[in-house]
């Protein structure tokens, strides 16, 4: 029986006795693995722009959902980053899903032998109900995971829009997907053990991918989380600040605006900047809902979308 090794199962031989070298040697290795990990999610910015742009164009009709598929390591770095969206951009829970090998247990234990049921996938779409206003991201560091490779495939069925993320290239992955990015991070520092390398370039990714995302959306205004869920002592501190210094108000003024607002921080410098609750309205509908759009001209600055 012969077997194709892929670049992230390859025993690099520059760290064979890994295990025999000094502490710091070890760690110098290991931090050398991440920056490759950045360095092939600079390589894919092209890719990755791309796939923002798709997600945007079907995400901004306000239905949608942003879904991520995943087994392992690389359900788990999906779901770290889906988990971020509504405290960051307010982003509604119900628009963000993971299909996780073996369900939401396994984001604590590994997925076992779930990984590599396509039955369990087809059915974790059927069940989702997923359709053309959905955007699927399917995240395998191998790129042939079954689990996430059928997923992507029965969601490319329904209609979504799908991306495909792999760490090696030409992977059947890439190829179920309408979009694909690669990310060629090459052999770990500890051989197969995709949770180093791998894992901190799909972070990368998925961060940079969901941030633009928002962004593209008009939940980012002035490099600042105007959408963000102010939800303790050290938010509000940011969200007066924030409104201090975007609307050109006392700290009293937007102590007190946030307050009237329940802590919305874009409703509050709508307030700020004269707007009335119906006006608000009527400028979110003429930019069709963009947040930051509707705020560049209540303050009377140019934004170029």
């Amino acid at each position: 029986m012969s077997f194709i090794v892929r670049s992230t199962e390859i025993a690099d031989s520059r760290y064979r006795g890994l295990e025999r070298w000094r502490t710091e040697e070890r760690i110098s290795a290991l931090v050398e693995g991440n920056w490759r990990a950045i360095s092939a999610c600079a390589s894919a910015s092209a890719d990755i722009s791309r796939s923002v742009d798709a997600a945007v164009d079907c995400l901004a009709d306000g239905e949608g959902r942003l879904i991520y598929a995943g087994a392992g390591t690389s359900a788990r770095v999906a779901v770290a980053d889906l988990a971020e969206l509504h405290p960051t951009f307010g982003w509604p829970s119900s628009r963000a899903l993971s299909l996780m090998a073996g369900g939401d247990q396994t984001a604590h234990r590994e997925s076992g032998g779930s990984e590599d049921s396509e039955e369990d996938a087809i059915a974790a779409v059927e069940k989702a109900k997923i359709g053309p206003s959905d955007v699927v991201v399917g995240i395998a560091a191998s790129g042939r995971t079954p689990f996430t490779c059928a997923a992507l495939q029965a969601a490319r069925s329904a209609g979504a829009v799908t991306i495909g993320i792999s760490n090696v290239a030409k992977a059947r992955l890439l190829e179920v997907a309408a979009l694909g990015i690669t990310l060629n991070t090459g052999a770990e520092v500890l051989a197969g053990s995709t949770r180093l390398a791998a894992g901190t370039s799909q972070k990368v990714a998925l961060n940079s991918f969901s941030t633009a995302v928002m962004s593209g959306l008009g939940l980012i205004y002035q490099g600042r989380m105007i959408a963000m869920q102010v939800s303790n002592q050290k938010l509000q501190t940011r969200a007066i600040e924030m409104v201090v210094e975007l609307c050109k108000v006392d700290a009293i003024t937007a102590t007190d605006l946030l307050r009237q607002h329940d802590w919305s921080i874009w409703r509050a410098m709508f307030s700020a900047f004269g707007f009335g609750a119906n006006a608000t309205e009527e400028l979110l509908s003429k930019h069709h809902g963009r947040v930051a759009a509707a705020l560049a001209e209540a303050s009377g600055e140019p934004f170029v979308a």
